[in-house]
């Protein structure tokens, strides 16, 4: 090295040597363009820069094309093919490209509201660039400085978050990170630029962005339709907004099963003033017919995955579990699949999926005790606790996207709110965290203890068997856990599965004091004697059950005098002890 015949990058091609120290946090810098004389207007009566974008003196692109740039720049003479994914990272779409005498810079994938209905709600759009803000801080490193490109549109401007958050960053700093809006000119002087070999095909958008030539094929509807026919719309629906068009055209569709091409168009027609009025459950229904997807979400499937949590779809017998990262025609046949009884879900399923891939990257500490997120029950829990019915999904579907994520998030944290009319009752909590499939800490290492010291457990005739499996597994192990996840998810009741994972609870903590080790325990003769137990000190009829077991005993809470855990301490005394 003295004599540089060699350098640190080749003994060290990996650059660990740079994490060693410490680099400052980037300034982030923030281009506003407008799309109209509108945005400028109000750009101009705030004081924000902010140029038009045809007088920005730059090319202004969408993220399929940094993915073709990106792919060029890859393609080798021994890498050739072409059927590899297009995924853009946040660094990718912070940079300038150069081409000659032409630059580029790119719009973040979130800021099309083209790309997918969520991105339609402003304060998504606030949310996911307060978030891109803090990343690139922290995990910059080009040279030169990131660079967010945002474009300005009139409806932004209907809700009064989107001027604060511009007046917010006017001030050069915003929850911790530094930014600087600034001129065109002057964010390029210090941007990171990359140089381009080739230039792939371009059309320019009306807005004045662009996008590629040749748009890849998007997925098939759900139904078989041929674009090229000129037939008149099935329905005459001028004069009627959103709501009322999607009522005629959904009582339509249930007298005439078969589409045609004409429906297809009144559906994507339906759609645009949808997403015009913000009538959400409209929106969120065509999306589903249409089968729209949200290109990020093959993305946001492996950031969860890669956290060794699966994922599930369907119910019962029907369920299936996502254990390894799909490819994204394999995670659209998921989705299919399982859509077909209620098509909302194909756009359900990706929403929340959406959604909890931002809250485990935020705050993982929300997912701690959850192995596996069984889409299916999530998303009746949240239509129950907004309709009071887990089998009406329209309360739900009128949720504003920014609201959706918020109650997920609060349902995550414990957060669940009560209004005035409402109790938070203990058969709710066991409903929600049954749902949620999360188990109370310590709960594997109890039953691990458990196996050892019995042959097997019973539930509801599926027998745990302790051999082999504390002779191949650790307690701590991922693998122990998806094996009792697998067995505890034949229980389709939430409320249900909660109170046999108490008994196990007890269980686990009574062992030491059982006479003698019974060759299997029987966790529904231990739920329905402590039922019974129940029944008996109550003074009262108790007609109404669930699964065998009264109301009043979900109702009760784990610990008291009269709780839970003190019924199934007395049951497991008398059959064990």
């Amino acid at each position: 090295m003295h004599n540089d015949l060699i350098s640190a990058s080749d003994i060290d091609p990996l650059n660990r040597r740079l994490s060693a120290n410490k680099k400052p946090a980037s300034i982030v810098q923030i281009i506003l363009l407008s799309s109209d004389e509108q945005c400028q207007e109000f750009a101009n009566e705030h004081k924000i820069p902010c140029s038009s974008i045809k007088d920005s003196g730059v090319n202004v692109i969408s993220t399929n094309v940094v993915a073709q740039f990106w792919r060029d720049i890859g393609l080798t003479s021994m890498a050739t093919n072409d059927s590899r994914p297009q995924r853009v990272s946040s660094l990718q779409t912070s940079v300038a490209y150069q081409f000659e005498d032409k630059i580029f810079v790119s719009l973040p994938e979130y800021s099309l509201m083209s790309s997918y209905y969520n991105n339609l709600d402003n304060e998504i759009f606030i949310q996911k660039t307060i978030a891109r803000l803090s990343y690139l801080s922290s995990q910059w490193h080009f040279s030169g400085r990131p660079l967010i490109v945002m474009l300005l549109k009139p409806e932004m401007f209907s809700e009064k978050a989107t001027s604060r958050f511009l007046d917010t960053l006017k001030s050069g700093s915003f929850q911790g990170v530094q930014v600087k809006l600034c001129s065109v000119q002057t964010a390029l002087t210090t941007s990171f630029k990359q140089q381009l070999q080739s230039l792939p095909p371009l059309t320019q958008k009306p807005d004045g962005v662009y996008t590629l030539s040749q748009i890849p094929g998007k997925l098939k509807c759900m139904f078989n339709t041929n674009n090229e026919s000129n037939e008149e719309p099935v329905l005459q629906l001028h004069g009627l907004n959103a709501s009322e068009k999607w009522d005629c055209l959904s009582k339509h569709m249930k007298e005439e099963p078969d589409f045609t091409d004409s429906l297809y168009r009144d559906i994507e027609n339906l759609y645009n003033v949808a997403s015009q009025e913000k009538c959400w459950h409209v929106i969120r229904h065509c999306s589903a017919l249409l089968c729209k997807v949200h290109p990020s979400i093959s993305e946001s499937v492996l950031h969860i995955l890669v956290t060794q949590r699966q994922i599930s779809f369907g119910e019962g017998d029907n369920e299936e579990t996502i254990s390894h990262p799909p490819s994204t025609a394999e995670f659209l046949e998921y989705i299919q699949k399982h859509s077909r009884k209620n098509t909302i879900l194909f756009a359900i399923y990706q929403e929340v999926l959406l959604y909890l891939c931002e809250i485990i990257q935020k705050n993982p500490a929300l997912f701690k005790g959850i192995l596996r997120i069984r889409l299916d029950l999530l998303i009746r829990l949240i239509a129950k606790e907004t309709s009071g019915n887990a089998d009406s999904f329209e309360e739900m579907c009128m949720l504003r996207p920014i609201e959706f994520y918020q109650f997920i998030s609060r349902l995550l944290s414990g957060g669940i709110t009560v209004s005035e009319d409402e109790v938070l009752t203990w058969e709710r909590i066991r409903y929600i965290d049954g749902s949620m499939n999360r188990l109370p800490k310590n709960f594997h290492h109890n039953l691990y203890a458990l196996l050892n010291s019995t042959s097997g457990i019973d539930l509801n005739g599926n027998v745990l068997h302790s051999f082999p499996l504390i002779n191949e597994m650790t307690a701590g192990e991922p693998q122990f856990a998806i094996s009792i996840s697998n067995w505890l998810d034949k229980l389709n009741n939430p409320q249900l599965r909660q109170l046999y994972v108490e008994a196990i609870m007890m269980l686990g903590h009574l062992q030491k004091m059982m006479r003698t080790s019974p060759r299997f325990i029987e966790l529904h003769t231990i739920l329905y004697q402590a039922h019974d137990l129940f029944v008996q000190e109550c003074v009262v009829d108790l007609p109404e059950n669930i699964c065998g077991i009264s109301r009043e005993f979900y109702l009760t809470p784990p610990t008291g005098q009269y709780g839970t855990l003190q019924y199934f301490t007395q049951a497991i005394t008398q059959l064990y002890c």
